[in-house]
């Protein structure tokens, strides 16, 4: 009753000509846009809009405890989330009786909307309506996507773990990535990716070396099409959003129907440390996708005696990524201890900031550029230079910020 009293109560604004307000049914707040008209039919909300109905949910996810975000439908068709490490305050919007139009007909009619401060790899259970939303599928061969661009992009490669209650039913996943560090993220279910990216990955491994300190990162492809290539990124913990690309630049793909491995080493490691890896891959429209992470414990000790390994000449390496947003990272060697100077610059020569101004003995470095000037001000999009000199070495790079 107190539902019914409510809708006339919303109706009888819009016939005024005010906003109408969010109804309240079952704890989760209804919102109708776009003008859209709604029934109550046999306890049911039928909303006629393309864009389907929505529950603006916001809550704290800590790190280990499960957070429930409920759907329209309360806990039968919510969303929790259970993080390795403290996301903070995250918004889930449930959108409902839809596929997203961006979507074909291999991805569920449902789709979330999850507005976060900070990413972290989680255990994902979505709760559908089986009848409604999941176009006949077994719900053990679904998948996570996140929209990327135009591109959907598996967040888990895990099995999910179904449990079924008449016609409702929770699909779990674990390992479920994010592929950008932070905001809003449009993530549905489905069967394979509309636009698949270019690598089939096999695996992933990072192994310690036991008398060095190196580590030795291998992956295996099953085929690769239109793919330009891959980075490797590190991190203290297993949160991507903590991570930095260890490789200077792209390592390029091949590009094959045929089985390839590739190996990377990292030098930069330190003794008595835990480290995890992630493998991006990059298509040559800039689309993305990530594998890992992949975790590996330095056992030795540092040793003052082992030399370290010393770049053999002094360059400047492409920016990476490139265009970018918000920040990309510049690598260099140098093969000498130097007096290092890397500026920033507009297209027109103005002095835009100062990265590096430092002496620094032989040996490889990378410094971030977070898109502001020597102010702390956001610069706008748009093409940028950055300069090297190192002694009797200079050179210029291009680099575009694009927001």
């Amino acid at each position: 009753m107190k539902t019914v009293v409510t809708f006339l109560f919303a109706v009888f604004l819009i016939t005024m000509g005010y906003a109408a307000p969010s109804i309240v049914i079952n704890a989760g707040s209804i919102i109708c846009v776009n003008e859209a008209s709604f029934t109550i039919n046999n306890g049911d909300l039928v909303i006629n809009n393309p864009d389907g109905f929505l529950s603006d949910n916001t809550s704290t996810v800590n790190s280990g405890t499960p957070t429930v975000f409920e759907g329209p439908e309360g806990t039968s068709d919510a969303l929790t989330i259970t993080s390795s490490a403290l996301m903070g305050t995250v918004q889930i919007i449930n959108y409902s009786g839809q596929r997203h139009p961006n979507a074909t007909t291999s991805k569920i009619s449902r789709w979330w909307n999850m507005s976060i401060p900070t990413t972290s790899t989680s255990t994902i259970v979505f709760g559908v309506r089986v009848s409604n939303d999941c176009l006949g599928y077994d719900l053990t061969k679904l998948s996570p996507y996140e929209l990327s661009g135009s591109n959907w992009i598996k967040m888990s490669n895990a099995v999910p773990s179904v449990t079924t209650n008449g016609q409702f039913s929770d699909i779990s996943f674990s390992g479920v990535a994010f592929t950008a560090k932070k905001g809003t993220h449009i993530v549905t279910l489905g069967l394979s990716s509309d636009q698949e990216l270019p690598v089939e990955l096999s695996s992933f491994t990072a192994v310690s070396a036991t008398s060095q300190l190196l580590v030795t990162l291998q992956w295996t492809t099953e085929s690769e099409t239109n793919n330009l290539g891959f980075n490797i990124l590190r991190s203290n913990d297993d949160d991507i959003s903590h991570s930095m690309y260890v490789n200077s630049g792209i390592i390029q793909g091949t590009n094959t129907s045929t089985q390839q491995t590739y190996q990377f080493a990292d030098h930069n490691v330190e003794g008595l440390r835990t480290y995890f890896y992630w493998l991006e891959n990059v298509d040559f429209n800039g689309f993305n996708g990530f594998a890992g992470p992949v975790m590996v414990q330095i056992l030795e000790q540092d040793d003052p005696n082992t030399p370290p390994i010393i770049p053999l000449v002094t360059k400047l390496c492409n920016a990476y990524p490139n265009p970018f947003n918000p920040q990309t990272i510049i690598a260099y060697d140098l093969k000498a201890a130097s007096d290092v100077i890397i500026q920033i610059y507009n297209v027109n020569g103005q002095h835009i900031k100062t990265l590096v101004d430092t002496n620094h003995d032989a040996g490889h470095y990378t410094i971030v550029w977070n898109g502001t000037n020597d102010k702390g001000n956001p610069c706008g999009s748009g093409i940028y230079f950055y300069r090297m000199n190192a002694g009797k070495y200079n050179k210029t790079q291009k680099v575009v910020l694009m927001k």
